[in-house]
């Protein structure tokens, strides 16, 4: 990706489909406008179901993902798309933004807002990115679990 964030690299990791799951849910809450996202345990279990059928069997049989910050984007946004329950929150209820004032205190209708569903992907993978860069370089990281097992 041109002009993509350093941490945009293809230096492989290791995480869990659960943090997967719990950044999915974490940034779904983070950038809704409601407090809590329609459907949003609906949205988790079938976003579930769409990012199992999606990973390969290793990841369906341990749970543990050998990935790149580039590649989650890749299959976290492809698995959203899918996803009819989360595409739901990129559309706003009353159709388009209207006008607003640009101020500090002025807060707009939730009806009027949307998620934003590519920042919510790369919302998801940066967040997990980020963690295990900092484990893996402060020495925090999985213990036992060399580079050459990536």
């Amino acid at each position: 990706m041109q002009n993509m964030p350093e941490i945009w690299d293809d230096r492989k990791f290791l995480t869990t489909y659960r943090a997967v799951l719990g950044g999915l849910a974490n940034f779904a809450i983070q950038q809704s406008p409601y407090p809590i996202p329609g459907n949003l345990a609906a949205a988790l279990r079938e976003f579930d179901t769409i990012f199992k059928a999606h990973v390969d069997e290793v990841v369906k049989n341990t749970g543990v993902i050998a990935t790149s910050c580039t590649q989650l984007i890749t299959d976290v946004g492809a698995c959203i798309a899918v996803c009819p329950l989360i595409i739901a929150w990129n559309i706003p209820r009353r159709g388009s933004q209207r006008r607003v004032p640009f101020s500090k205190y002025y807060q707009s209708d939730p009806d009027y807002n949307f998620v934003d569903l590519g920042a919510l992907a790369r919302n998801v993978a940066q967040s997990i990115t980020i963690v295990e860069k900092y484990d893996n370089e402060y020495g925090a990281g999985m213990q036992g679990i060399n580079e050459a097992d990536v």
